[in-house]
């Protein structure tokens, strides 16, 4: 009898089991056969490569692109869906109150609002051949959701397909664009600082960029309301790691007179979120008369990173000042009205309502001056602290001539640099570095953005006063005026977000990396050398050393020594350190002592002027880097100071003792005495995590990970942490790596850290990863006779 039951429960079982292997298999993409789309032209034939990547080739341009809507919705639709309910402030009818506060804001932010009146009044004025060529697109993502198989996603989250629109497109490359931003956590930091604590304090800080630091080479033609306001941008930059947001990025680009090809060689690996899928949607087009082997972003029609036979562009954020918060100053008799010059003026109002899943519906009432919306109204802590209206006002939200898809179009269809050149100068907004490099052997970098000319007094990394007038942006700069360097003598163009150099008009105001990826590539880019391959690039691109731990380590030099004696572990710690070299590997335990005293060497500094919540905003952002070295090098610094002991004044060698002390005693309460056991691959781990992975148990279905990974903040492989008391999660790093020498331009490499495919089920859902990890590539393949027939 039991075993009657024991084989009838197996056998059920094996039916569940059987049941929803064939449910799941009927959600995989569709990568052979026939489709019937509506609206195409002629045949289209696409073929899979082992990677599941599309070669797309059509009789002609619109159909090449509705196929690819089409692709790109079978393999990305979920992940599109989620940009454009972030974009719109739509999270909560899917995810609940928990992100109430994402959906608060970015409706107050206004990109719906921008979109709306993008597609309604000024897309129409792109070329022709540019809105047909993105309406096809359009039109073969609703094929896909007409007649496709639903998501997983949608069935498990309870939302409904819906067919997208010109507006959703709009949105997804203006919240792309937000991602871009450091302003809106910096700024509200900076600005703490500067009314809490003075001047003295702001200029130990390098909120400018540091005297004889690495630039890139151009071509010469009190309030606690702010602290609270960074911690809050922080806080919400948790919740939007569900969509990969944009950190940093390195491009460099070598002649061919300094290659073994005697051809141009371009590298580039832009840093963005670790997030599964992955950001980049791969596809190759051709049709009779041009052909692009493309990166996309769901949504985005347009290749942000693309080459062919004749040409390659790569990008990096360019992170210059684009957004600003003005205070505004509120009429006591009617607080719908603030201060201009001599007059009140009203606030445009805006009534909306938010739905949450579970919950009843939440009513948002928008407050937008000339200079943008009010942010108080929709992040509680700041409405509490702050007496007056904050205003956010960003450029790209209030330039309607910016569009990004004529941009891109252009740049995919690139017929020469000239062409290239005038294709860049069209993109105002974000600010990005273009480099470009062709079989002609043409190199060039330009920084790309249409940028501001302010006040000569205006100190834009602080909130800046809204009433006065004065603070008023004054007009653009002409791109001619633009940073860029168009085939230097040096053979050479690269950057790592660092600052441009000065064209004339003094250096560029902005967020940029801290130079030390800028310094190892000027170090590894040998001017002296002139048999570059392909490989060399690669080797680069997987760099972990860190330049600047030297002149760190010389400050600890004596601290080192006099704590030495206080344990075995101390001594080993400290002969550890000092013999280390700053390379990041796995294996390495240099890295584990260096990042625990960097945190504890910032809370030391900074916790006692700025909370522990500010210590964290400034521990990720890039200021802290940049001004470390300022501060290690001037002993008279406030900063040194604590001044939660107001009868003691205590000196740079006291914290630095305390920093060295609390981070060894740390790291062997967390990991044990032996010090030969603090391997940097045992603290610094990479969990690619889907949305649905987030809770557990899904976490094993959706989830790839975790695993010990190499690489740090500072260093060209930059797989970068968050900085916390003990485990250094990451965040983010290579999204690609990119290498294109136009000797063999149909052997170019890249890779992906997932696959190209959106679906857990998928063979390519992460077929990739082991290679990612491994620091190897695989071919983006432009020939088509070199993939195994599957038409």
């Amino acid at each position: 009898m039991f075993r009657k039951i024991f084989y009838g429960i197996s056998l059920l079982a094996l039916l569940v089991i059987a049941g929803g292997y064939g449910f799941l298999r009927t959600k995989l993409p569709q990568r052979s056969g026939e489709i019937k789309l509506s609206g195409l032209k002629s045949k289209v034939d696409v073929v899979f490569d082992k990677w599941g990547i599309p070669h797309i080739e059509a009789a002609n341009e619109q159909d090449a692109y509705h196929a690819l809507g089409y692709l790109n919705a079978q393999d990305r639709i979920f992940q599109l869906e989620l940009m454009v309910r972030v974009a719109h402030g739509r999270l909560s009818e899917m995810l609940g109150e928990a992100t109430l506060d994402v959906d608060r804001y970015f409706r107050t932010l206004g990109i719906q609002r921008f979109a709306k009146k993008y597609a309604a009044e000024h897309f129409r004025n792109n070329p022709p051949k540019i809105q047909k060529a993105l309406k096809a697109y359009l039109s073969g993502l609703n094929s896909f959701v007409a007649s496709g198989p639903t998501p997983i996603e949608f069935t498990l989250l309870g939302i409904p397909k819906r067919e997208y629109s010109l507006v959703d497109l709009v949105s997804i490359s203006a919240y792309m664009s937000y991602t871009f931003t450091n302003a809106v956590r910096q700024d509200p930091l900076v600005s703490y600082i500067h009314k809490k604590l003075g001047s003295n304090y702001l200029k130990d800080l390098a909120i400018y960029w540091p005297e004889g630091d690495t630039q890139i080479k151009v071509s010469k033609k009190d309030a606690a309301e702010d602290l609270e306001l960074a911690a809050l941008f922080a806080e919400m930059d948790n919740l939007l790691d569900l969509i990969p947001p944009f950190f940093g990025s390195n491009s460099w680009v070598v002649s061919g007179s300094r290659t073994k090809s005697g051809k141009v060689i371009l590298a580039n690996d832009p840093h963005i979120g670790y997030a599964a899928p992955a950001t980049w949607y791969e596809a190759h087009l051709k049709t009779p008369d041009w052909e692009l082997y493309g990166h996309h972003l769901a949504g985005i029609p347009f290749a942000i990173l693309g080459h062919n036979h004749r040409m390659a562009w790569g990008v990096t954020m360019l992170q210059n000042d684009d957004l600003d918060y003005y205070r505004e100053q509120a009429n006591p008799e009617n607080p719908d009205q603030v201060r201009f010059g001599n007059h009140w003026e009203d606030l445009k109002i805006i009534e909306e309502t938010i739905s949450v899943k579970g919950k009843v519906d939440v009513p948002l009432r928008i407050r937008i001056s000339r200079h943008g919306p009010i942010i108080n109204d929709v992040l509680e802590s700041v409405g509490k602290t702050e007496s007056q209206p904050v205003a956010l006002a960003w450029q790209m939200l209030s330039n309607f001539e910016n569009s990004m898809e004529q941009v891109f179009y252009e740049l995919s269809h690139s017929e020469s640099l000239a062409d290239t050149q005038a294709a860049v100068s069209k993109l105002h907004a974000p600010g990005l570095n273009i480099n470009y490099g062709d079989a002609e052997g043409n190199i060039a970098w330009w920084a790309a953005a249409r940028l501001l000319i302010r006040p000569s007094h205006v100190n834009s990394f602080i909130i800046l006063d809204g009433a006065g007038g004065r603070d008023e942006v004054l007009g653009y700069r002409d791109f001619s005026a633009n940073p860029q360097a168009v085939n230097p003598w040096s053979g050479i163009v690269f950057n790592g977000n660092n600052q441009p150099g000065d064209v004339g008009n003094g250096l560029e105001p902005g967020y940029y990396a801290p130079e030390e990826r800028a310094h190892r590539m000027s170090q590894l880019l040998d001017p002296d050398k002139f048999d570059w391959t392909a490989a060399d690039m690669r080797q680069i691109q997987l760099d972990t050393k860190h330049p600047r731990i030297s002149n760190f380590r010389q400050h600890f030099m004596k601290v080192i020594s006099e704590s030495s004696v206080r344990s075995e572990v101390f001594r080993q710690a400290a002969e550890v350190f000092k013999n280390w070299e700053g390379v990041h590997e796995k294996n390495a335990l240099g890295p584990t002592i260096f990042h625990r005293l960097f945190y504890h060497l910032s809370i030391s500094i900074f916790a006692d002027e700025i909370e522990e919540k500010g210590t964290l905003v400034l521990l990720n952002s890039s200021l802290i880097d940049k001004s470390m070295p300022l501060l290690l090098n001037n002993p008279q610094s406030p900063w040194w100071d604590n001044l939660q002991t107001p009868d003691k004044l205590e000196n740079q060698q006291e914290i630095l003792q305390t920093a060295w002390v609390n981070a060894v005693q740390s790291l062997e309460e967390d990991y044990g005495p032996d010090v030969n056991t603090w391997n940097w691959g045992r603290i610094h781990t990479l969990e690619i995590q889907h949305l649905l992975g987030r809770k557990k148990p899904l976490n094993l279905i959706f989830n790839i990970g975790p695993f010990a990974v190499p690489g740090s903040k500072g260093v060209i492989n930059q797989i970068r942490h968050k900085y916390g008391p003990k485990e250094l999660k990451v965040s983010s790093g290579p999204s690609t790596r990119r290498v294109i020498d136009f000797g063999d331009a149909e052997n170019s490499t890249g890779i992906s850290p997932t696959g190209q495919s959106g679906y857990f089920f998928d063979q390519h859902y992460q077929d990739q990863t082991p290679l990612y990890l491994a620091g190897k590539s695989r071919r983006q393949i432009i020939n088509l006779d070199r993939i195994p027939g599957n038409k």
